[in-house]
Protein backbone atom coordinates (compact mmCIF):
# COMPACT_ATOMS: atom_id res chain seq x y z
CA UNK A 1 0.00 0.00 0.00
CA UNK A 2 1.29 3.78 -1.10
CA UNK A 3 1.84 6.02 2.05
CA UNK A 4 -0.15 8.71 2.18
CA UNK A 5 2.59 11.20 1.51
CA UNK A 6 4.05 9.09 -1.68
CA UNK A 7 -0.22 9.32 -3.12
CA UNK A 8 -0.76 13.22 -2.26
CA UNK A 9 2.99 13.93 -4.49
CA UNK A 10 1.85 11.60 -6.84
CA UNK A 11 -1.32 13.35 -7.05
CA UNK A 12 0.08 17.16 -7.34
CA UNK A 13 2.89 15.36 -10.28
CA UNK A 14 -0.95 14.21 -12.24
CA UNK A 15 -2.33 17.46 -11.53
CA UNK A 16 0.38 19.37 -12.97
CA UNK A 17 0.67 17.24 -16.07
CA UNK A 18 -2.64 17.55 -17.29
CA UNK A 19 -3.33 21.10 -16.47
CA UNK A 20 -0.76 21.50 -19.31
CA UNK A 21 -2.18 19.64 -22.11
CA UNK A 22 -5.24 22.22 -23.07
CA UNK A 23 -2.27 24.77 -23.46
CA UNK A 24 -0.08 22.33 -25.67
CA UNK A 25 -2.32 21.57 -28.08
CA UNK A 26 -3.49 25.28 -29.14
CA UNK A 27 0.45 25.99 -28.53
CA UNK A 28 1.23 22.99 -31.34
CA UNK A 29 -1.05 24.51 -33.78
CA UNK A 30 -1.84 20.76 -35.15
CA UNK A 31 -4.96 19.14 -35.70
CA UNK A 32 -6.39 17.34 -32.63
CA UNK A 33 -6.73 14.13 -34.50
CA UNK A 34 -2.67 14.44 -34.80
CA UNK A 35 -2.43 15.60 -31.46
CA UNK A 36 -4.07 12.82 -30.51
CA UNK A 37 -2.28 10.32 -32.12
CA UNK A 38 1.19 11.40 -31.34
CA UNK A 39 0.64 11.67 -27.78
CA UNK A 40 -0.77 8.35 -27.67
CA UNK A 41 1.91 6.80 -30.31
CA UNK A 42 4.95 8.34 -28.60
CA UNK A 43 3.89 7.20 -24.95
CA UNK A 44 3.24 3.89 -25.79
CA UNK A 45 6.33 3.02 -27.64
CA UNK A 46 7.94 4.33 -24.20
CA UNK A 47 6.14 2.62 -21.70
CA UNK A 48 6.34 -0.41 -23.94
CA UNK A 49 10.46 -0.02 -24.35
CA UNK A 50 10.94 0.27 -20.57
CA UNK A 51 8.91 -2.88 -20.00
CA UNK A 52 10.64 -5.16 -22.39
CA UNK A 53 14.04 -3.46 -20.74
CA UNK A 54 12.55 -4.71 -17.22
CA UNK A 55 10.97 -7.73 -18.51
CA UNK A 56 7.81 -7.06 -16.72
CA UNK A 57 4.42 -8.25 -18.10
CA UNK A 58 1.39 -10.02 -17.00
CA UNK A 59 -1.07 -9.46 -19.78
CA UNK A 60 -1.39 -11.41 -23.03
CA UNK A 61 -3.56 -12.19 -25.56
CA UNK A 62 -4.50 -15.64 -24.07
CA UNK A 63 -5.83 -13.51 -21.22
CA UNK A 64 -8.95 -12.91 -23.53
CA UNK A 65 -11.47 -10.99 -20.88
CA UNK A 66 -8.39 -8.53 -19.56
CA UNK A 67 -6.92 -8.07 -22.94
CA UNK A 68 -10.63 -7.27 -24.81
CA UNK A 69 -11.54 -5.06 -21.90
CA UNK A 70 -8.02 -2.99 -21.81
CA UNK A 71 -8.70 -2.71 -25.71
CA UNK A 72 -12.09 -1.58 -25.14
CA UNK A 73 -10.44 1.02 -22.76
CA UNK A 74 -8.31 2.45 -25.52
CA UNK A 75 -11.09 3.09 -27.97
CA UNK A 76 -13.32 4.97 -25.13
CA UNK A 77 -9.89 7.13 -24.71
CA UNK A 78 -9.35 7.71 -28.30
CA UNK A 79 -12.82 8.92 -28.33
CA UNK A 80 -12.53 11.21 -25.24
CA UNK A 81 -9.10 12.64 -26.98
CA UNK A 82 -10.90 13.50 -29.84
CA UNK A 83 -13.78 15.01 -28.46
CA UNK A 84 -12.35 16.88 -25.93
CA UNK A 85 -9.39 18.46 -27.85
CA UNK A 86 -11.97 19.03 -30.86
CA UNK A 87 -13.72 21.21 -28.28
CA UNK A 88 -10.36 23.10 -27.97
CA UNK A 89 -11.70 24.90 -31.00
CA UNK A 90 -14.61 25.67 -30.10
CA UNK A 91 -15.22 27.45 -26.87
CA UNK A 92 -11.99 28.51 -24.44
CA UNK A 93 -9.74 26.44 -22.17
CA UNK A 94 -11.42 27.52 -19.42
CA UNK A 95 -15.01 26.16 -20.17
CA UNK A 96 -13.47 23.15 -22.13
CA UNK A 97 -11.80 21.60 -18.99
CA UNK A 98 -13.99 22.65 -16.16
CA UNK A 99 -16.88 20.31 -18.40
CA UNK A 100 -14.71 17.66 -19.51
CA UNK A 101 -13.25 17.26 -15.71
CA UNK A 102 -17.17 15.78 -15.06
CA UNK A 103 -15.43 12.32 -15.44
CA UNK A 104 -14.99 11.53 -11.27
CA UNK A 105 -18.64 12.27 -10.66
CA UNK A 106 -19.56 9.75 -13.90
CA UNK A 107 -16.83 7.45 -12.61
CA UNK A 108 -19.24 7.40 -9.15
CA UNK A 109 -21.97 6.61 -11.14
CA UNK A 110 -20.29 3.83 -13.26
CA UNK A 111 -18.68 2.37 -10.36
CA UNK A 112 -21.69 2.39 -8.27
CA UNK A 113 -24.16 0.99 -11.20
CA UNK A 114 -21.50 -1.70 -11.56
CA UNK A 115 -20.90 -2.78 -7.89
CA UNK A 116 -17.41 -1.85 -8.26
CA UNK A 117 -17.49 0.29 -5.11
CA UNK A 118 -19.87 2.07 -3.30
CA UNK A 119 -19.69 5.81 -2.29
CA UNK A 120 -19.57 7.09 1.03
CA UNK A 121 -21.83 9.93 1.42
CA UNK A 122 -18.89 12.45 2.25
CA UNK A 123 -17.23 11.40 -1.40
CA UNK A 124 -20.74 12.40 -2.73
CA UNK A 125 -20.69 15.34 -0.89
CA UNK A 126 -16.98 16.39 -2.25
CA UNK A 127 -17.93 15.71 -5.74
CA UNK A 128 -21.29 17.32 -5.89
CA UNK A 129 -19.64 20.44 -4.51
CA UNK A 130 -16.84 20.17 -7.01
CA UNK A 131 -20.03 19.78 -9.91
CA UNK A 132 -21.66 22.50 -8.52
CA UNK A 133 -18.83 24.87 -9.56
CA UNK A 134 -18.31 23.31 -12.75
CA UNK A 135 -22.31 23.91 -13.65
CA UNK A 136 -21.45 27.55 -11.96
CA UNK A 137 -18.58 28.13 -14.45
CA UNK A 138 -20.33 26.69 -17.53
CA UNK A 139 -23.87 28.37 -17.45
CA UNK A 140 -22.89 31.53 -18.96
CA UNK A 141 -21.26 29.75 -22.50
CA UNK A 142 -24.18 27.57 -22.92
CA UNK A 143 -25.59 29.40 -26.51
CA UNK A 144 -24.67 28.97 -30.18
CA UNK A 145 -21.28 27.71 -31.18
CA UNK A 146 -20.31 27.36 -27.18
CA UNK A 147 -22.97 24.80 -26.89
CA UNK A 148 -21.07 22.19 -29.61
CA UNK A 149 -17.80 22.90 -27.91
CA UNK A 150 -19.58 22.38 -24.89
CA UNK A 151 -21.00 18.80 -26.10
CA UNK A 152 -18.28 17.55 -27.51
CA UNK A 153 -16.53 18.42 -24.08
CA UNK A 154 -19.34 16.47 -22.15
CA UNK A 155 -18.26 13.33 -24.79
CA UNK A 156 -15.16 13.20 -23.52
CA UNK A 157 -15.73 13.57 -19.85
CA UNK A 158 -18.33 10.46 -20.67
CA UNK A 159 -15.94 8.41 -22.35
CA UNK A 160 -12.73 9.40 -20.05
CA UNK A 161 -14.86 7.82 -16.64
CA UNK A 162 -15.15 4.64 -18.72
CA UNK A 163 -12.05 4.51 -19.41
CA UNK A 164 -10.41 5.30 -15.56
CA UNK A 165 -13.44 2.82 -14.31
CA UNK A 166 -12.41 -0.18 -16.07
CA UNK A 167 -8.55 0.93 -15.65
CA UNK A 168 -9.61 0.35 -11.94
CA UNK A 169 -11.47 -2.73 -12.91
CA UNK A 170 -7.84 -4.22 -13.92
CA UNK A 171 -5.50 -2.75 -11.90
CA UNK A 172 -7.77 -4.07 -8.78
CA UNK A 173 -6.96 -7.75 -10.34
CA UNK A 174 -3.52 -7.83 -10.39
CA UNK A 175 -3.03 -6.43 -14.28
CA UNK A 176 0.69 -4.45 -14.02
CA UNK A 177 0.66 -0.86 -15.06
CA UNK A 178 2.79 -1.07 -17.86
CA UNK A 179 1.10 -4.26 -19.01
CA UNK A 180 -2.48 -2.91 -18.62
CA UNK A 181 -1.23 0.53 -20.47
CA UNK A 182 0.51 -0.74 -24.25
CA UNK A 183 -2.44 -2.24 -24.52
CA UNK A 184 -4.74 0.39 -23.99
CA UNK A 185 -2.45 3.33 -25.33
CA UNK A 186 -2.15 1.02 -28.24
CA UNK A 187 -5.22 0.27 -29.26
CA UNK A 188 -6.09 3.69 -29.08
CA UNK A 189 -3.13 4.57 -31.11
CA UNK A 190 -4.91 2.38 -33.79
CA UNK A 191 -8.66 3.15 -33.57
CA UNK A 192 -7.30 6.80 -33.81
CA UNK A 193 -5.25 6.23 -36.87
CA UNK A 194 -7.95 4.32 -38.69
CA UNK A 195 -10.04 7.42 -37.79
CA UNK A 196 -8.02 9.40 -39.78
CA UNK A 197 -7.70 7.18 -42.41
CA UNK A 198 -11.86 6.39 -42.77
CA UNK A 199 -11.70 10.71 -42.67
CA UNK A 200 -9.32 11.16 -45.11
CA UNK A 201 -7.45 13.31 -42.03
CA UNK A 202 -3.97 12.82 -42.00
CA UNK A 203 -2.37 12.46 -38.76
CA UNK A 204 1.48 14.06 -40.01
CA UNK A 205 2.45 17.83 -38.52
CA UNK A 206 2.42 20.22 -41.35
CA UNK A 207 4.92 21.93 -39.68
CA UNK A 208 8.57 20.92 -37.92
CA UNK A 209 8.14 22.64 -34.76
CA UNK A 210 4.57 21.39 -33.90
CA UNK A 211 7.08 18.00 -32.92
CA UNK A 212 8.07 19.46 -30.07
CA UNK A 213 4.52 20.24 -28.28
CA UNK A 214 3.69 16.46 -29.66
CA UNK A 215 6.38 15.04 -27.52
CA UNK A 216 5.93 17.32 -24.92
CA UNK A 217 1.91 16.37 -24.97
CA UNK A 218 3.12 12.21 -24.80
CA UNK A 219 5.51 13.03 -21.86
CA UNK A 220 3.48 15.51 -19.46
CA UNK A 221 0.02 15.05 -19.46
CA UNK A 222 0.51 11.36 -20.97
CA UNK A 223 3.17 10.05 -19.20
CA UNK A 224 2.68 12.16 -15.88
CA UNK A 225 -0.72 12.76 -15.80
CA UNK A 226 -3.19 9.71 -17.57
CA UNK A 227 -0.19 7.07 -16.49
CA UNK A 228 0.45 8.12 -13.29
CA UNK A 229 -3.77 8.31 -12.56
CA UNK A 230 -3.75 4.69 -13.82
CA UNK A 231 -1.17 4.06 -11.41
CA UNK A 232 -3.19 5.75 -8.40
CA UNK A 233 -6.48 3.84 -9.68
CA UNK A 234 -5.50 1.01 -8.07
CA UNK A 235 -4.86 1.96 -4.75
CA UNK A 236 -8.26 4.46 -4.78
CA UNK A 237 -11.66 4.34 -6.49
CA UNK A 238 -11.40 5.61 -10.08
CA UNK A 239 -13.46 8.82 -8.90
CA UNK A 240 -11.29 9.42 -6.09
CA UNK A 241 -8.19 9.35 -8.33
CA UNK A 242 -9.36 10.92 -10.99
CA UNK A 243 -11.18 14.00 -8.73
CA UNK A 244 -7.33 15.69 -9.04
CA UNK A 245 -8.65 15.90 -12.69
CA UNK A 246 -11.25 18.94 -11.20
CA UNK A 247 -7.89 20.91 -10.49
CA UNK A 248 -7.16 20.57 -14.22
CA UNK A 249 -9.28 23.69 -15.00
CA UNK A 250 -7.93 25.93 -12.89
CA UNK A 251 -4.77 25.04 -13.39
CA UNK A 252 -4.95 24.99 -16.97
CA UNK A 253 -7.33 28.22 -17.25
CA UNK A 254 -4.07 29.86 -14.88
CA UNK A 255 -1.55 28.48 -17.85
CA UNK A 256 -3.41 29.80 -20.87
CA UNK A 257 -4.03 33.35 -19.02
CA UNK A 258 -0.22 33.51 -19.05
CA UNK A 259 0.49 31.81 -22.16
CA UNK A 260 -2.47 32.54 -24.60
CA UNK A 261 -3.22 35.94 -22.75
CA UNK A 262 -7.12 33.86 -22.81
CA UNK A 263 -9.64 36.46 -20.74
CA UNK A 264 -11.05 34.54 -17.25
CA UNK A 265 -14.68 35.42 -16.56
CA UNK A 266 -15.68 35.61 -13.09
CA UNK A 267 -18.38 33.14 -13.26
CA UNK A 268 -15.28 30.87 -14.06
CA UNK A 269 -13.20 31.67 -11.43
CA UNK A 270 -16.26 31.43 -8.73
CA UNK A 271 -16.87 28.22 -10.14
CA UNK A 272 -13.24 26.71 -10.31
CA UNK A 273 -12.99 27.72 -6.85
CA UNK A 274 -15.49 25.87 -5.36
CA UNK A 275 -14.54 23.09 -7.62
CA UNK A 276 -11.09 23.12 -6.33
CA UNK A 277 -12.24 22.97 -3.19
CA UNK A 278 -15.24 20.28 -3.89
CA UNK A 279 -11.99 17.84 -5.25
CA UNK A 280 -9.61 18.43 -2.28
CA UNK A 281 -12.65 17.52 0.07
CA UNK A 282 -12.75 14.11 -1.36
CA UNK A 283 -9.92 13.18 -2.30
CA UNK A 284 -9.20 13.72 1.46
CA UNK A 285 -12.27 11.57 2.56
CA UNK A 286 -11.43 8.72 -0.06
CA UNK A 287 -7.59 8.51 1.82
CA UNK A 288 -9.45 7.51 4.95
CA UNK A 289 -9.64 4.32 3.37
Amino acid sequence: MLSRAVQYALIVVAWLSISSASVIVVLSGATALACAFWRLFIATLLIALYSLSRGSSNLHPGDIKYFSLSILSGILLATHFLTWMESLFYIPISLSTTIVVLYPLIAMLYETALRISKPRWSELLGILIAFCGTVIAVQPYLVERALYGSILALTGAITAAAYFTIGRYLRKRGISLASYTVVCYSSSTIFIFAYSVATNQSVLPVELNMWIYLVLLALIPMLGGHTVINYLVKYMKSYVATVIGFGEAPGATILASLVLSQEVSSNVLIGMSITILGALYTIREGMKH
